[in-house]
């Protein structure tokens, strides 16, 4: 008999070089606030609202990119083009653009050590887009 447990996602974890630069910008980023107990090791961006905190550690391989699980983040508000302008201000690096059609899309961008993460057309976009084609999008993001 298999006894069902309840469990829950507590991390995503970064294995990096430089924890403490890379929290920061994910900081940034996210708009979350990096945990004060902060060290050489690891740092944390505390969960609050949101599904899991995020967790730095030192990786001492020094391993770059290549990483098989990926974040896909996406505005409220504004457009895609001006979020990847933001990212790209705080030390991303655009990777490629991707068009979905009917004005919305997505870009594929990396973290400062090479973490790919996408970024979606904003939900503004994607209303928009729906609105005028009046028919329902599948929402596959």
């Amino acid at each position: 008999m298999i006894v069902a447990m309840v469990v829950s996602l507590r991390h995503i974890m970064f294995e990096c070089v430089d924890p403490y630069n890379l929290a920061h910008f994910w900081s940034a980023v996210l708009g979350r606030p990096v945990d004060a107990g902060a060290s050489s090791c690891w740092v944390k961006l505390p969960a609050g609202g949101e599904l899991s905190s995020l967790l730095f550690v030192h990786n001492l391989s020094g391993r770059r990119g290549g990483n098989r699980l990926f974040i896909r983040i996406g505005s409220e508000d504004g457009t895609l083009e001006g979020e990847v302008r933001r990212l790209m201000g705080l030390g991303a690096l655009l990777i490629s653009r991707n068009d979905r059609g009917c004005g919305m899309g997505w870009a594929v961008m990396a973290d400062p050590e090479g973490n790919e993460f996408y970024v979606d057309s904003s939900d503004v976009e994607v209303a928009k887009a729906k609105a005028e084609l009046m028919i329902p999008l599948l929402d596959d993001r």
